[in-house]
C-alpha cells in the first residue's frame, strides 16, 4: 500500500498555517428580496431592532403610512432599551400623528433613563400630544403620593400629602409648565387621584385646605363626578334626563356623598344632555317598588360607606 504523504514541515513544527481570508460576499443584506409587508413586519415585530436597521427598513416602504407608523415602532423598541439616538430618528419621522407620537415616545425613553430635562424638552416637541405628554412625566410620582398602591399603606389626606405634591410640582414646572397645562391638569390629577384611591367622592375632604387648594380640590372632585354621571348612570340602567334628585339610589351608582357643588354638577350634566332639567317619571330601572326597595338598599349602602370614610 502506498504510504499517504507526510504534512508540511510547518504542521509538523506545530507552527501556524494561514489561510487567506475569505471575502465577504457582496450585496448580502439579510432583508433584501423581503416585500414590502415582509420589510414593515421585520422593522415592527422585532423588539431588538437595531436603530440602524430599523431605519433602512422603514425608508423602504413606499406607503406612507405605514413608514410613519414603522419608525414609531422603531423608536417605541429602541427607546424601551434606553439606546439609540432617538431625537435623529424622530426628525425623519413624517410630520403628524406620527411625528408627534414619536417625539412622545422618545420624552418617555428619556424618562426611563432618568434624564429628566431632556425628557421635558422632548415632550414641548410632541404638538398635539404635548400635555399627555407632560402628564406622563409626572403622574407616577404623583400616584404614589396620594394613591399608594402598597398592601396596608396608609391613604393620605389632601393636606397630609399636599407638601409632597408641591415638592414634584416644584421639580417637573420649570421645565413643563410654559409649554403644558401643567399648572391646571396636575392639580386636577391629584386630587381626583386621591378621590378615586378611596372610591367615594366626599367633597367634605376639601374643607381644610386653604382657600386657593380648596377650590381645585371642589373642582377636580366636580369633574371626577360628571365623568361618573355620563358614564355610570347609563351603565345602571338609569335615565339622566328623569334624576330628580341626589336620592341614596343614585349616591351609591355614582359613589358620591350629596353636597350642593355636586347637586350644581348634576344639574348641569342634565341641562347639556337633555336640554334642561331633568323631566319628571322613573329615574331608574324597574316599578316604583323596586325602585323604592333600591333606594332603601343605596341608602343603607351609602350610609355605610360613610362610616368608613
Amino acid at each position: 500500500m502506498k504510504p499517504l504523504p507526510r504534512p508540511p514541515a510547518a504542521a509538523r513544527t506545530g507552527a501556524l498555517l494561514l489561510l487567506p481570508a475569505l471575502a465577504p460576499v457582496a450585496g448580502c443584506d439579510p432583508d433584501e428580496g423581503l416585500t414590502e409587508p415582509q420589510r414593515y413586519l421585520a422593522a415592527v415585530e422585532d423588539p431588538d431592532i437595531s436603530l440602524d436597521r430599523g431605519r433602512s427598513l422603514c425608508r423602504s416602504l413606499s406607503d406612507r403610512e405605514l413608514a410613519g407608523e414603522c419608525m414609531l415602532a422603531v423608536v417605541s423598541a429602541v427607546g424601551r432599551r434606553g439606546e439609540g439616538d432617538l431625537e435623529t430618528l424622530c426628525a425623519e419621522v413624517p410630520a403628524g400623528v406620527w411625528g408627534d407620537e414619536c417625539w412622545f415616545l422618545a420624552a418617555e425613553g428619556a424618562a426611563r433613563a432618568g434624564r429628566r430635562e431632556d425628557a421635558a424638552r422632548l415632550c414641548l416637541q410632541s404638538g398635539r400630544f404635548v400635555n399627555d405628554c407632560g402628564q406622563h412625566l409626572w403622574q407616577s410620582e404623583v400616584r404614589a403620593i396620594i394613591a399608594p398602591r402598597t398592601p396596608g399603606a396608609p391613604v393620605p389626606s389632601f393636606e397630609e400629602a399636599l407638601p409632597r405634591a408641591r415638592r414634584v410640582y416644584d421639580r417637573w414646572a420649570p421645565l413643563l409648565e410654559a409649554g403644558t397645562d401643567m399648572s391646571y391638569r396636575f392639580w386636577r390629577r391629584f386630587y381626583q387621584n386621591g378621590f378615586e384611591r378611596r372610591g367615594w367622592i366626599s367633597l367634605l375632604r376639601c374643607d381644610p385646605l386653604e382657600p386657593e387648594d380648596r377650590a381645585r380640590c371642589v373642582d377636580a372632585g366636580q369633574r371626577l363626578f360628571a365623568q361618573r354621571v355620563d358614564m355610570d348612570l347609563p351603565a345602571a340602567g338609569f335615565d339622566l334626563c328623569r334624576v330628580d334628585d341626589m336620592t341614596p339610589q343614585v349616591a351609591q351608582v355614582l359613589r358620591a356623598h350629596p353636597h350642593p357643588a355636586l347637586v350644581e354638577t348634576l344639574r348641569e350634566r342634565q341641562d347639556a344632555r337633555c336640554g334642561g332639567s331633568g323631566s319628571p317619571g322613573p329615574a331608574g330601572p324597574g316599578g316604583p317598588a323596586e325602585q323604592a326597595g333600591a333606594e332603601q338598599a343605596g341608602a343603607e349602602q351609602a350610609a355605610a360607606a360613610a362610616g368608613s370614610e
